[in-house]
């Protein structure tokens, strides 16, 4: 990889590390969404994290989220501008899944040039 490039994956795999700190959770902790069930769950903050790092490495190369992709990590928001919900998703799948997208931001970190990181990237529509 280019010097800035391995910066960039550095990072986003520092950050799928850290997240070692729900192994080990049981599935009633990974659901567990609060007092009278009004916060987010463990599981519906870790499913985020793996889409918006997909994103923005697709985004980075000039390309669209492939559609299947799209149904499996997303969407970003439910019709209520919340955070999907999500229940009953083992830790092993998520974490699973979540390793799978750092597998494809390496392989496209390898295909990426420092030159390509200097250009602005819309996020979402503009």
């Amino acid at each position: 990889m280019e010097p800035v490039v391995g910066m960039l994956y550095s990072m986003v795999d520092g950050n799928y590390k850290r997240l070692t700190i729900v192994a080990g959770i049981s599935q009633e902790e990974l659901d567990y969404k609060g007092p009278n069930q009004k916060y987010n769950s463990t599981a519906q903050l870790v499913r985020p994290l793996a889409y918006v790092d997909l994103k923005w490495i697709i985004k980075i190369k000039g390309e669209a989220v492939p559609r299947e992709l799209k149904e499996k990590f997303g969407p970003s928001f439910d019709k209520n501008d919340q955070l999907p919900q999500l229940k009953g998703i083992s830790l092993d799948v998520l974490m699973t899944d979540y390793d799978h997208v750092v597998q494809m931001i390496k392989s496209m970190c390898y295909q990426l040039t420092d030159k390509q990181l200097h250009q602005t990237v819309e996020y979402e529509n503009g």
